[in-house]
């Protein structure tokens, strides 16, 4: 019992390096812009490098301006990110723009598209941008950050289950194994508890001092596996609302409109 709460411990420590590689939240629910001047899009391009896939890119914003608003000879200028840590935010502002990424046509409509953020996958390379609206004539672009902070709301649940905190930030890794530890351990400390009633009540029906021995040594082995269970129950749980609270989670969209913050 020992080595699988040391193992557990391992584990978890090793899982806060990966706070990097989660899947970003805006992978399952793109955000809202604040007008209707530009919008949010996620484009998937086939492929690894980065530098290979942006150069891709306008094609299917062209590709996605045909299809959404049937607009066809659309120069797209892209541009790339530039970042700036505020106060732990990761800033994203699009200063740079990509060399030979833009699709000249004559009487084109123009169109700017704007990298936020990138997340690689299984060989292909996401892209979440910012497209303006060819129907407007400029687009109005709102506060627009990357971050990897929650607000209470999102991890008081690890009070109650612990891994739930984790889960709601997108760590469902280090979420699951929370919640398998505290299913494991509580488990564990109930069947020890049980054995060590068990073997007092057997000392009661035998006169043997050898076999009295053997029951005590063995009631004295479960109250003592019992105890660590619920020791690493305790620091499972310690470390569980800790984590919740500073450990970083899937990277969300922060959007400021009118002073409100929007979060993604």
């Amino acid at each position: 019992m020992t080595k699988i709460i040391v193992s557990l411990i391992m584990i978890l420590s090793v899982t806060i390096g990966y706070a990097q590689n989660l899947t970003p939240q805006w992978m399952k629910r793109v955000p809202q812009a604040g007008n209707a001047t530009y919008e949010f899009q996620v484009f998937r391009i086939q492929g690894s490098n980065l530098s290979a896939a942006k150069k891709k890119l306008p094609n299917e914003v062209v590709f996605y301006m045909d299809r959404k608003y049937e607009v066809k000879g659309v120069t797209v200028e892209t541009f790339d990110k530039m970042d700036a840590y505020v106060d732990g935010q990761r800033l994203s502002y699009q200063l740079d723009k990509i060399k030979d990424s833009t699709i000249t046509v004559a009487e084109s409509i123009q169109v700017s598209t704007r990298i936020i953020d990138e997340y690689q996958k299984d060989g292909n390379t996401y892209f979440l941008c910012t497209v303006s609206n060819p129907k407007s004539r400029s687009a109005v672009y709102d506060q627009i950050s990357l971050t990897n902070k929650y607000e209470f709301k999102h991890v008081w649940g690890s009070f109650l289950v612990p891994g739930w905190g984790q889960m709601n930030k997108g760590d469902y890794i280090k979420g699951g194994l929370m919640m398998g530890g505290t299913v494991i351990l509580t488990g564990a400390t109930i069947f020890t508890e049980s054995q060590r009633r068990v073997y007092v009540s057997k000392i009661e029906q035998t006169h043997s001092e050898n076999v009295i021995r053997s029951y005590i040594n063995r009631a004295n082995a479960m109250s003592i596996t019992r105890n660590i269970c619920i020791g690493g129950l305790c620091a499972l749980y310690i470390y569980n609302i800790i984590d919740a609270f500073v450990a970083p989670g899937a990277k969300r969209v922060e959007v400021v409109s009118n002073g409100i913050a929007y979060r993604f």
